[in-house]
């Protein structure tokens, strides 16, 4: 029952995050990977982590379509930029930049990879702070959980991404594993997520 839950907050995730799928930078099995580790070490629903990826991919990108449903939520559109340009600073202050070097902003995917990359050599004063410039003070505990848990975001991705075409002949313990379930999803999604970035969802 647990690994049929986790399945359904990964889903609920999706439904509540789709569109920053699309614009984000991130693949389909890395978020989802996101979402299920998320969903696994806060106790949290897919659509809560979702949300929480939604506020990072504005702060951090200012991801268009992110903004836009922060701003129809309430947010103060002039509050979302400033923190914006906050979440851009923290990431220079640890010798990290949002940006290649033509001045496009990097994939979601690649900026917390780096992010992750170095975490264990901040400080915990520096953790606090780039958490809650990137993720905002009321979701920083998310970011700190995706940082401190993302080798287990890669284990899932690694395993999703070479589950191709491979998920009738696993095992029912692996079926019937988070690893299982999420391969069970990629599979089960693939189509919605091609015709996102298709533009025809």
């Amino acid at each position: 029952k647990e690994e049929s839950v986790a399945m359904q907050e990964v889903v609920a995730g999706i439904e509540t995050a789709g569109n920053m799928i699309k614009t984000s930078g991130g693949s389909f099995e890395w978020f989802t990977s996101v979402i299920g580790t998320l969903s696994e070490v806060m106790n949290a629903s897919g659509s809560e982590t979702a949300n929480a990826m939604k506020m990072i991919a504005a702060r951090t990108l200012k991801s268009k379509e992110a903004i836009d449903e922060w701003v129809d939520s309430g947010e103060n559109m002039e509050d979302i930029e400033i923190a914006a340009a906050n979440a851009e600073k923290a990431l220079n202050s640890i010798g990290l930049s949002a940006r290649t070097s033509n001045g496009d902003f990097k994939d979601l995917e690649v900026i917390l990879g780096e992010v992750a990359a170095k975490w264990n050599t901040l400080s915990d004063a520096t953790k606090q702070y780039v958490s809650e410039q990137m993720a905002g003070n009321n979701r920083r505990s998310y970011f700190i959980g995706l940082m401190e848990n993302y080798s287990r975001v890669e284990e899932l991705q690694t395993k999703a991404e070479n589950s191709s075409g491979k998920l009738m002949e696993a095992s029912e313990k692996k079926a019937n594993s988070l690893e299982g379930q999420l391969n069970k999803l990629q599979n089960a999604w693939a189509r919605l997520y091609e015709a996102m970035i298709n533009g025809s969802v």
